[in-house]
């Protein structure tokens, strides 16, 4: 018998196939989670209004094309497009039951059918089956990589738009908003939402594992949602941190540790919090971090925008009434900025609610199947009828698909909330799904492949029994995605 061990040419001779197959598969991971990181900047430079040809499409939407077609084969090629037929048949008929609303227009009404809108939400489908495709297995790397993403990209605009140059004025809303290359700054309050609440989620779910691309990505967030001046922003980045530091606190009370450090009966609430300090060292909890980078960036902006920042330097070399920055119009108040910018979003809430009661009344002629892609919503202004979206995604989407799309929405987040108790994950289910639903309750995001990924990555999270930390490391099972320390 030949002795395997002894004989080291035999058994390299054996073993390199298995050697080979690994090396291949570790490769071929290391090539998807690049090509991720490329997808996930293409879907972050979807809002990228500005840059388009037409209403429909631009450059950054063609490379996007092009990796869902380089996406799908790359998977395809490695064998692992083969093993996701139960995602990609869920898929498919989630896609088939948010467009009966589509198909009974087509029939009843053709002419209401918006080709622009059934092609948007044609490519949203196509972009979000890509990316859940390459982010098979590595789940939590995408949550990653996303939010990373959407923070460098607007770190790098915020940056651009702080610096005079032919750029800068296009990536302010009227002079007074900042709106990156999109042309809506609720879109960049959007991007910034998800972008922190993904972000946060993998703070929670990592113990706290930092990271310069981490932290410099949650500054972008931050800042640059800051300086959208968007309302809902405001009320995401209050749920992102309160769901943050419930977490924080969680983690520490079952992990038998005391939530702040050992100290006298006699010290003082400062001496606590400065003991507390010195025993974080370099780095504060995620959430606390977010706090002060957001109160940071409100004084810049309310500096930049009233022209009265340090030293008298204004980027935009200009002085604006900070009025305008919610309603352009009015003169420079001494009341608080909150109660200045929920003067501005007065009329916005008047003119929801109004948009809302029309949508619902809008839905009951087609209650079931919704009435398909487009405008639906009759508005009069000035004495000119248009029509609009309800600005609502809940009501959006019974008016595109019906009660058939909201209760297949409804089913995978009950279905999400279940397994999500059941495996002690609770808190990173709702720091991603709870502030972009907030978010979502002020705007439409449903056209926003984001807003899609998001659920389905939440939903994956909390079901699936192996998530992938990085090429290393596998996770077994539900409560295991957790990081112990």
């Amino acid at each position: 018998m030949v002795d395997i061990q002894s004989n080291s040419t035999l058994h390299n001779h054996l073993m390199s196939p298995l050697l080979n197959r690994q090396t291949q598969s570790q490769t071929a991971y290391l090539n998807q989670t690049y090509f991720l990181w490329f997808f996930s900047f293409c879907i972050v430079g979807l809002t990228f209004k500005q840059l388009k040809f037409s209403s429909l499409i631009g450059p950054v939407e063609l490379l996007a094309l092009v990796g869902i077609v380089a996406g799908l084969f790359l998977t395809w090629r490695s064998g692992e497009l083969s093993k996701q037929a139960q995602l990609i048949s869920f898929l498919g008929v989630g896609f088939l039951v948010f467009n009966l609303g589509t198909l009974w227009a087509a029939a009843a009404h053709p002419e209401t059918i918006s080709v622009r809108e059934v092609l948007a939400y044609s490519f949203t489908f196509l972009v979000l089956l890509t990316f859940l495709v390459l982010a098979y297995r590595r789940e939590l790397d995408a949550v990653r990589i996303v939010g990373s993403a959407i923070g460098l990209y607007l770190l790098a605009a915020v940056v651009l738009a702080m610096i005079p140059s032919p750029v800068q004025p296009y990536l302010w809303y009227y002079g007074v908003k900042f709106q990156g290359f999109s042309d809506n700054p609720n879109q960049v309050a959007f991007l910034a939402i998800v972008g922190l609440s993904f972000l946060t989620c993998y703070d929670v779910l990592s113990g706290g594992k930092r990271g310069r691309i981490k932290m410099a990505a949650a500054v972008g967030c931050v800042v640059g949602g800051i300086f959208t001046a968007s309302g809902a922003f405001t009320v995401g980045l209050l749920c992102v941190v309160v769901l943050a530091i419930a977490a924080y606190i969680n983690r520490k009370i079952t992990a038998g540790r005391p939530i702040l450090p050992k100290h006298d009966h006699d010290a003082s609430g400062w001496q606590i919090a400065v003991s507390w300090l010195r025993k974080c060292r370099s780095r504060l909890p995620f959430p606390i971090t977010v706090v002060i980078l957001a109160y940071v960036a409100k004084l810049l902006l309310v500096g930049i925008v009233s022209g009265t920042a340090v030293g008298g330097w204004n980027p935009l070399n200009r002085h604006m009434d900070f009025l305008q920055l919610v309603n352009g119009q009015g003169v420079f108040s001494n009341q608080s900025q909150f109660g200045t910018i929920m003067e501005g979003d007065a009329a916005q809430g008047t003119s929801r609610l109004k948009l809302w009661n029309g949508a619902l009344e809008v839905a009951k002629t087609s209650p079931l199947v919704g009435l398909g892609p487009g405008t639906h919503i009759p508005y009069e202004i000035d004495g000119v009828l248009h029509k609009y979206e309800a600005h609502n995604t809940v009501l959006d989407i019974v008016l595109v698909s019906g009660m058939a799309g909201l209760c297949l929405i409804c089913v995978c987040l009950f279905w999400a909330i279940r397994s999500a108790l059941k495996a002690q994950m609770i808190y990173p289910l709702l720091i991603i799904l709870g502030p972009i639903g907030l978010f979502s309750m002020l705007h439409y995001t449903g056209r926003q492949p984001l807003f899609w990924i998001a659920i389905a990555l939440a939903v994956i999270i909390v079901n699936v029994s192996h998530v992938v930390k990085n090429k290393n490391t596998q996770f077994h099972a539900n409560n295991d995605l957790r990081y112990e320390h």
